[in-house]
């Protein structure tokens, strides 16, 4: 057995792992909460940007189920605006593209045709 002490690494894998377990059982407002303090502790571990960008897009999912796809929108667009997760729009503009689109087919009822819809999406 070694008596060494873990490395920095280590620590920061934890932390990313503990971070990223406590986000699946809070609400949106702590995990934001969590995710911003863990990245500016550790503003150079990708994988915590990642993972913030992600549950923002799984909630934003969960509430578009509910029926509350307005509020995931306005969730996506906030995410959209975070700083944080400039290098990650890549997973929250196409979701949000996609509510937008389905809520606009929704207010036209008209579910036949969503090219109209797309045509006049946000990209």
């Amino acid at each position: 057995m070694t008596d060494q002490f873990p490395s920095e690494k280590a620590f920061e894998m934890l932390a990313v792992n503990l971070v990223a377990d406590q986000a699946k059982i809070s609400p949106i407002a702590s995990t934001e909460k969590h995710f911003l303090n863990a990245i500016t502790k550790y503003p150079n571990n990708k994988k915590l940007c990642e993972l913030f960008a992600y549950r923002f897009v799984k909630y934003a999912e969960t509430l578009k189920v509910q029926g509350k796809a307005q509020e995931g929108i306005d969730l996506l667009d906030r995410a959209r605006q975070t700083d944080e997760l400039a290098l990650h729009q890549s997973m929250i503009v196409p979701k949000l593209v996609s509510m937008l689109n389905n809520l606009n087919c929704y207010g036209l009822k008209n579910i036949a045709k969503p090219e109209l819809s797309l045509s006049e999406g946000l990209i």
